[in-house]
This record gives structure tokens, C-alpha cells and sequence, in this order.
């Protein structure tokens, strides 16, 4: 009996907690389901962190392992991040640069100080657009570097202004080299203009020589040729007169005759050589015997138009614009198709114009560069150089059919 009781209790027992479980099992289910979403989201977060950490990683070695010197200031121009470069770029660490807000303008070099200065208020005044300047640091070790400073602004999604982001590159060895190439360019010009200086001296000096050796010629024909032919003339004259035989007397009346002849060639030669009118009269009056002279010689009719009150000062410019007129003239005579040119002496400011043209035919580029920039002689080219070794200019307008037209322009005093 006792055991057949103790049995229904157990039975009794059994089926109550059989009721108590049936009873709280949806609780359970629901319990167990939301733990299972729990897991998951766990799990989900996991992932997400171990994501964002591995992002994290490669956007902080990105911006650490840089050659260039990265930072970013905000808006009281506090370093927020510097990147570790900034060691070999200057010398001092980043912790260096966090301690000192004010470091960077620290080691800017004195001369460059007050531009890169300007350079941060514009960039803080204006908080768009990127911003480019190039300036020298002085490193920890008192080296100097040229650094090449890009800037940009930062903003938040909300379009918060977050400050500047800025990169930093040693241009050093391109600057130095931007030097060198320019101090080697000074140099070169110095020499240019050494040489062209000298050569400048050196058309003065060839202008001059032969100014003087056509007188010193002109002179040997007048005072020696010239008394030659006329002592020759003079003999023959004396020996015809005294010879029995009309042939003889009348070989010596030709060999007189060709004395006469070489006498007036040589006086000819002689005045076209160093025309005396130009040293004695100067320069106006030479011009107008050799429109005269021209006519009679060549057939070209020049009208002149000078003004004796803007004679050249310097003797050298008084026998070069006469030189280069009787060139240019007989080149008109020579090639225009033309018999008549003009020739005209003005004032032009503090210098002297000479201007030479004519109505024929013009000059072609290919006949231009065969007579007229002959480098010998009076030619054009000749004429170019010499005038600027006076530190004038030439103007030509030899184009066909206007012409042709030449302009020398030249200082009063040399």
C-alpha cells in the first residue's frame, strides 16, 4: 500500500509539471528564437567591426606609408593628423608636431616666412578651391629644403568646414637644378652680350678703318697718281714736239690723250672713293653732290630732301648713312627698272631717319637674298649690322610692285 502511494504522488508530480511546461512553452520558444537573433546580430556586428578595422588598417597605412609629407589642420590651424613622413622631411616626429601647433611656421625659412604666411590666410579665408605655393623649411638639422605645399579644404557629409588638407614634397633637387639653369642662363646672356658688345665695337672699329683707308687712298690717287699721269702727259706733250716722225708724234699725242684719260678716272675714282664735299661740308651737302652725281654717273634722278639743321654730330654716322645712301641708290639704279628715287634726311625724335625709295619694280625674296644680303661689302646685311652697332635700326619694303623702300634710323650722337 505504501508503495502503490507513493507511486501516485510521482505520477501526480509528473503530469503537473508536464502542465507547468506545457503552459510556459511559447515563452520558450520565443525566448530561444530571440536569442538565436541575437547570435546572428552579434555575429553580423562582429563582421562589420572586423571590416571596418580592416579599413581602418589600409586607410592608416595609405596615409602613413607616404613619400610625401601629409597633414591636416583644422579650422583654429591645429594639427588634427600628420602623417609620419614628416620626419624625413624635417627632421622633427610627429608627437614633435602635435606639442607645437605653431612648428610649421616655426620652421619656415626667414625669407619665405611672410608669403607663406599670406598663403594660410587666404586659405583659411577662402575655404574652397586647391592652393599651390612653393617655399623653404629649416630642417632640425639646420639643412634647408624647398618644400611644394597642395592644399585643399576638408568637409563633413553635412558640409561642415573641417579645416585643410595638405600635402608637403621635397622639390629640393628640382629647385636646385631650376637655379643652376638659370644662373647658367644669366651667364650665357652676360657672355651674349659681352660678345655682342664687342662685335658692336668691333663694326665701329671696321666702319672707321675703312673711312680711313678710302681717304688714305683717295689721298695716294690725288697727290701721287694723279701728278704721275699729268707729269706722263706732260712728257709726251714735250716729246711730240721735239719728234721729227708725224707717226711718233702722233703715238705720243694718243700716250697723251690716255694720260688725260687715267687722270680723269683717277680724280673720279678719288672723289667716289672720300667725296671731299663730306668732310668739308658735311653731311647735307654730301648727299645732295651725290644725287647729282648719280644722275651724271648712272642716269638715276634723285630728288633730296634734307635739312642742314639735323647734321649727324659724329663724324663715324656722317660717313656711314653716306655710304649706305650711295649703296642703296645704286642698287635702285641697279635693279629697280626705274630711273628716278627719292632720297629724304628728317629728324625722328633724338635720332636721324634716312629714307631711300623708288616706283619700280621691287626686289623678289630670291634676288633680296642674293645681292642684298650679301655679307660683304656695303650689301644689306652689311648695312643692318653696321647700323645697329650704332644702336639704330633698318626697315626695308622691297616687296613687289611697291617697291623699294629702306629706312635707317640712327642715334645724333654715336
Amino acid at each position: 500500500m505504501l508503495e502503490e502511494s507513493l507511486i501516485n504522488k510521482d505520477v501526480v508530480a509528473t503530469r503537473q509539471n508536464v502542465l507547468h511546461a506545457i503552459t510556459y512553452l511559447p515563452e520558450i520558444i520565443k525566448l530561444q528564437v530571440e536569442n538565436n537573433r541575437l547570435k546572428a546580430q552579434i555575429v553580423s556586428l562582429n563582421e562589420s567591426i572586423r571590416a571596418k578595422d580592416d579599413a581602418l588598417l589600409k586607410y592608416k597605412l595609405v596615409a602613413e606609408y607616404t613619400c610625401d609629407w601629409e597633414t591636416w589642420t583644422d579650422a583654429q590651424l591645429k594639427p588634427v593628423y600628420v602623417s609620419r613622413s614628416c620626419y624625413e622631411h624635417t627632421g622633427y616626429s610627429v608627437d614633435e608636431f602635435y606639442a607645437d601647433p605653431d612648428l610649421m611656421g616655426k620652421i619656415i625659412h626667414p625669407e619665405d616666412l611672410e608669403r607663406f604666411m599670406k598663403h594660410v590666410s587666404k586659405a583659411m579665408e577662402h575655404q574652397t578651391g586647391v592652393l599651390e605655393i612653393e617655399f623653404r623649411i629649416v630642417c632640425k638639422n639646420a639643412a634647408i629644403k624647398w618644400i611644394q605645399h597642395i592644399c585643399l579644404p576638408i568637409f563633413a557629409e553635412d558640409g561642415t568646414w573641417l579645416g585643410r588638407r595638405a600635402s608637403n614634397r621635397d622639390v629640393t633637387k628640382r629647385k636646385t637644378m631650376e637655379q643652376d639653369i638659370i644662373g647658367s642662363r644669366h651667364e650665357l646672356e652676360l657672355r651674349v652680350k659681352e660678345r655682342t658688345a664687342r662685335l658692336k665695337q668691333l663694326l665701329g672699329e671696321l666702319s672707321r678703318t675703312e673711312q680711313k683707308e678710302r681717304r688714305q687712298l683717295a689721298m695716294v690717287l690725288h697727290d701721287h697718281f694723279q701728278q704721275l699721269f699729268a707729269a706722263a702727259k706732260l712728257k709726251a706733250e714735250m716729246a711730240a714736239s721735239k719728234a721729227d716722225s708725224a707717226q711718233v708724234k702722233q703715238l705720243l699725242a694718243e700716250i697723251s690723250d690716255l694720260m688725260k684719260d687715267c687722270i680723269s678716272q683717277s680724280r673720279s675714282l678719288s672723289v667716289e672713293l672720300c667725296p671731299p664735299v663730306l668732310y668739308n661740308s658735311g653731311l647735307c651737302c654730301a648727299l645732295e653732290w651725290l644725287g647729282s652725281w648719280m644722275g651724271e654717273k648712272h642716269g638715276l634722278e634723285v630728288n633730296v630732301n634734307v635739312k642742314p639743321e639735323i647734321e649727324p654730330a659724329d663724324h663715324d654716322i656722317r660717313a656711314f648713312l653716306f655710304q649706305s645712301a650711295k649703296e642703296l641708290l645704286f642698287n635702285i639704279a641697279k635693279h629697280s627698272g626705274t630711273n628716278k628715287a627719292w632720297l629724304e634726311l628728317a629728324p625722328a625724335g633724338n635720332c636721324i631717319e634716312l629714307k631711300i625709295w623708288d616706283q619700280g619694280k621691287g626686289i623678289s625674296e630670291e634676288k633680296l637674298s642674293r645681292l642684298g644680303l650679301a655679307k660683304e661689302g656695303y650689301g644689306l646685311f652689311s648695312i643692318q649690322q653696321r647700323t645697329e652697332s650704332f644702336g639704330g635700326k633698318l626697315s626695308l619694303m622691297a616687296s613687289t610692285p611697291t617697291g623699294f623702300n629702306v629706312t635707317l634710323t640712327l642715334p645724333r650722337q654715336n
